[in-house]
């Protein structure tokens, strides 16, 4: 099932929030979740654009959105923990989507 622009904009933007939020804080409140949360949110609206410039364009649109928010929220965790490498490579391994990290 595929969410509206709208909808994943309002989730990103309200969990990006509350996770900076609670970066801040000096309470031991975990990011590993919500990073993971905010990449596959910001992920799935690229998918969205994606689609969308591939309709406007009149190509096919074999977009996986699903592709997109893992990928995306690989990204972020890495970029979180700034463990990018292996970050990326746990994310895959554990949705089993090793063709991504190989070209």
């Amino acid at each position: 099932h595929v969410f509206g622009s709208g909808v994943l904009f309002l989730f990103w933007a309200v969990q990006f929030t509350l996770m900076t939020v609670t970066y801040g804080i000096g309470a031991p409140t975990g990011l590993f979740v919500p990073s993971l949360a905010v990449g596959a949110a910001f992920g799935q609206l690229v998918a969205n654009m994606m689609d969308h410039i591939a309709r406007w364009a009149q190509l096919a649109s074999g977009v996986d959105h699903h592709t997109y928010a893992v990928i995306g929220a690989a990204a972020c965790l890495g970029g979180t923990t700034r463990m990018t490498v292996s970050i990326t490579v746990l994310v895959m391994e554990t949705t089993g989507s090793l063709e991504l990290l190989v070209p």
